[in-house]
């Protein structure tokens, strides 16, 4: 039960217990900093899981040598073991990925988006309206794609993100794990990874990992059309079942991804879709186009709802498409529909909120 239920996990020593326990732990992508030096499990014994003795993305090479070197001083090796733990701490996209989040320190609602122009703008435009925190994820070269609008009114809520956080072995897992879902058949050529890169940032997955809900705005693939650009043909087997176009249906994935093999309750998905059908080569179904949908994560398919979906709480993402039609865009703001608007909070309270800081 103790791999289960810690956000970060120190060893010293140990046995085949343990081991056990860092296994489910570190199944569960939560942070595992082990004294290696101290030999037993931490040093890789006893099926001692073997990726979490490569340095992690909030360690240094010398804190990382320091927790290996059996010669270096005890004191030394404590220092490098806080500071790690500290750097953990610090950062909302550094939590999120390394699975220390704590949702105390946050003010809640809190959307988290990418600051393109389009859905990305429009719903930080509502949350900073209605009092809603905002985090923009911005990895290395993505502010060159940021809105307009978004630079001159949502600055103070971007997050940069570094690279090397971005290429974390959380990040990569999940990253593969979502091509097995995303990219088959004859689209699995050498170097589709890199095609993925041109179109969906892996800063995306940041957006839903911690999600409560994830309200999207976008189009959907035809039936027999690829996933990377939604207009060349394929095999219809080929065409992902999550069938969101572009890099938010990599998103999507990412965050559907949470509740497959009993990893989350299927019944706490809350992914929601209105299908804008924008580009000429997208879906037309009379079913969803122009409405709100919800996911079924059992029957892998998309369910009118014929109403608007639950109205944005606790840690949200709101993304989608970079084009929105007029419609679209209403339907983003009717989401807030009935909550009243208040006076747009400072610049500075807004990113240190964004940062974790309470406010009385």
């Amino acid at each position: 039960i103790f791999g289960l239920i810690g956000d970060i996990y120190i060893t010293v020593e140990g046995g085949p217990g343990v081991s056990e326990e860092v296994g489910t732990a570190y199944a569960r992508g939560v942070a595992v900093v082990p004294l290696i030096r101290t030999g037993g499990a931490s040093s890789g014994l006893f099926n001692f899981p073997s990726e979490a003795l490569q340095k992690p993305c909030f360690s240094t090479e010398e804190q990382w040598a320091l927790l290996a070197n059996a010669d270096a001083a005890v004191d030394e090796s404590a220092k490098a073991v806080v500071a790690m733990v500290q750097k953990l701490t610090s950062g909302l996209a550094k939590q999120i990925v390394c699975g220390t989040l704590n949702r105390d320190s946050l003010e809640l609602p809190m959307l988290l988006s990418g600051a393109c122009a389009g859905a990305d703008e429009t719903f930080g435009e509502m949350a900073i309206e209605h009092g809603h925190q905002l985090v923009h994820f911005l990895g290395p070269g993505d502010e060159e794609w940021a809105s307009t609008k978004a630079k001159a009114t949502q600055r103070h809520a971007f997050e940069h993100v570094r690279k090397e956080l971005l290429e974390s072995t959380v990040v990569s897992r999940a990253f593969d794990r979502a091509g097995e879902s995303r990219v088959l058949g004859s689209q699995r050529t050498p170097g589709w990874e890199a095609r993925v890169a041109e179109m969906a940032a892996r800063r995306n997955f940041l957006q839903v990992r911690c999600a409560d809900a994830v309200y999207v705005v976008g189009w959907r693939l035809q039936r027999g059309k690829d996933q990377f650009t939604g207009r060349n043909d394929c095999a219809p087997r080929e065409t992902p079942l999550l069938d969101v176009g572009g890099g938010t249906g990599w998103a999507c994935q990412w965050y559907v991804d949470r509740f497959a093999d009993g990893m989350e309750d299927p019944d706490g998905c809350q992914l929601f879709f209105f299908d804008d059908a924008g580009p000429p080569w997208a879906m037309k179904d009379p079913a969803t186009e122009g409405k709100w949908n919800r996911w079924n994560i059992r029957s892998k398919a998309w369910e009118p709802l014929g109403t608007n979906p639950p109205k944005p709480f606790g840690l949200y993402a709101g993304i989608g498409a970079t084009r929105l039609s007029n419609r679209a865009e209403s339907a983003i703001r009717s989401l807030y529909q009935d909550e009243v608007p208040q006076q747009p909070v400072s610049k500075i309270k807004a990113r240190l909120a964004g940062a974790g800081f309470n406010f009385t």
